[in-house]
């Protein structure tokens, strides 16, 4: 929360229960005597706003477990193709594989060069190095 047209935020709890009349009386009473606290004054006479609102919470679900299952008994399942891919323009493309990531087996490995892709990200694996999948679904990647 902050003074409207002021720079800098203070943070400020939020009471529980429902933010009507009297539970907005309450969060300017914590701002000002927080701003007080931070600054060493709190202007009384000055409109107050809210920056941001954070939120925790708290869902009691059913325990989660954690690993994968194999998605697939047979390497070739997680190639999806090849690409061309320069890593130096020096150099002319080289076609290397592309593996899906939703399907490479746990433990399986695979050497560079070659691409990883699933929804959310692109791994580049260079040649002399080797990623392989842990229990947990992991890309571990290390020199071969």
């Amino acid at each position: 929360m902050r003074y409207v047209l002021q720079e800098w935020e203070v943070p400020v709890e939020l009471p529980t229960g429902p933010l009507d009349e009297e539970g907005l009386g309450a969060v300017r009473t914590r701002f000002l005597e927080a701003h007080k606290a931070r600054y060493g004054f709190a202007r009384r006479d000055r409109a107050i706003e809210f920056v941001t609102l954070a939120v925790n919470a708290v869902y009691a679900g059913p325990a989660l477990s954690y690993g994968v299952t194999e998605t697939s008994t047979d390497d070739t399942d997680a190639v999806r193709g090849v690409q061309p891919l320069v890593t130096d323009p020096a150099l002319s493309a080289v076609e290397v594989p592309v593996y899906r990531r939703d399907a490479l087996r746990i433990g399986q490995t695979v050497a560079g060069p070659l691409v990883i892709v699933e929804p959310t990200s692109t791994t580049y694996v260079q040649p002399g190095w080797r990623a392989s999948t842990d229990g947990y679904g992991n890309l571990i990647a290390r020199a071969a």
